[in-house]
């Protein structure tokens, strides 16, 4: 049902494209004219946009709270904070990593852009801790898109985790082969076997597949990261399908 009513998304906005004025267009990476072009060191692109006539539709109106310094952005409709924004793939914003402790208790808001034309599909899930299995499941539960079974083979506790997207100890793991239309980040943990790390965490995430590949990170300096989140969009998709369409045509 989801990815109907993403499909139908993509061709209402193909359909916007096409036939909007072209004095109401903005120039591709450009803010609509009259309009608000940053929020702080954050270009707002158009179909994004801060202020009435801005934006192509309320899920891309950004919020500009100036009342921070430097000034913060974000998403009004889902109320993310956007750390930039491109044309080619999308909003980077701020996400969340879900982690349960020794105890099983569980910290972490799980993402979820339902009924928005943002998907999740430009990340990795990552999953951290000592055998370990994480899983992505759809909002209800009743289905699994993927899973990562993080390996200790000594049940040390975890050091450092990745450089260039290599997994250090066998301690982390990751995927990124799940649906385009995911727009739900809900993971559960399950033990592979009893023995575990000295501090028994665990995390799961989505993370932008090109910003953590030159990062060197510790379970410890995860929380206080600015995970890093790309949300695609279906203008992002439209616009992919009228270039195909128009090259298609001129050949």
């Amino acid at each position: 049902m989801q990815v109907v009513k993403l499909a139908s998304h993509v061709s209402f906005l193909l359909l916007m494209l096409m036939f909007q004025p072209a004095t109401a267009q903005a120039p591709a990476g450009l803010a609509k004219p009259n309009c608000q072009d940053h929020c702080g060191n954050i270009t707002i692109p158009y179909p994004f946009g801060s202020g009435k006539d801005c934006y192509l539709e309320e899920y891309f109106d950004v919020e500009c709270d100036e009342t921070s310094n430097p000034p913060r952005a974000f998403l009004r409709s889902i109320k993310m904070e956007l750390v930039n924004i491109t044309i080619e793939r999308g909003a980077v914003v701020k996400g969340p990593v879900i982690s349960v402790d020794s105890s099983g208790r569980q910290e972490g808001v799980p993402v979820n852009v339902e009924g928005t034309p943002f998907t999740l599909f430009y990340n990795y899930f990552i999953a951290v801790g000592c055998n370990t299995r994480a899983t992505l499941w759809t909002k209800n539960g009743t289905t699994e898109h993927v899973g990562c079974d993080s390996i200790c083979s000594d049940g040390n506790s975890i050091s450092n985790m990745w450089h260039n997207g290599v997994g250090y100890g066998e301690v982390c793991c990751q995927d990124m082969y799940f649906p385009p239309s995911l727009q739900v980040l809900n993971s559960t943990f399950e033990l592979i076997e009893a023995k575990q790390g000295s501090d028994g965490r665990k995390l799961a995430f989505l993370a932008d597949q090109y910003w953590f590949d030159d990062k060197i990170w510790s379970p410890q300096e995860i929380n206080k990261l600015s995970i890093r989140l790309i949300l695609c969009h279906t203008v992002v998709l439209a616009q992919k399908v009228m270039r195909a369409t128009l090259t298609f045509n001129a050949e």
